[in-house]
């Protein structure tokens, strides 16, 4: 699914309006149905470390075509692609098991 620059900035705005709802600075990535830097923002007090982290999971949710709660569903220890954060070069993230 194609993704214009009006589509992407509203999920930027939405995301950082929740994390700033449950107080947590946070990394935001969108990126095109190929994997692509879309749009990017790195919310004042982010961590610097979870940028690389942010890149790499809306890399995988892009190709595999899933959000990224979807795909950890299928990373997830007893998901049914334990393992799948290995892939493609490591691009996965497994940080939300971790939460």
């Amino acid at each position: 699914m194609r993704i214009s620059i009006k589509a992407a900035e509203l999920v930027l705005e939405g995301a950082a309006e929740k994390a700033a709802q449950i107080g947590v600075p946070v990394n935001i990535a969108v990126q095109d149905e190929a994997g692509h830097l879309k749009a990017f923002v790195r919310m004042d007090g982010a961590v610097l470390g979870s940028i690389e982290i942010t890149l790499r999971e809306a890399k995988s949710a892009a190709l595999f075509g899933l959000n990224t709660e979807e795909l950890f569903e299928y990373c997830k220890p007893d998901g049914t692609s334990f393992g799948l954060e290995n892939t493609n070069g490591g691009r996965l993230s497994l940080r939300e098991a971790f939460r």
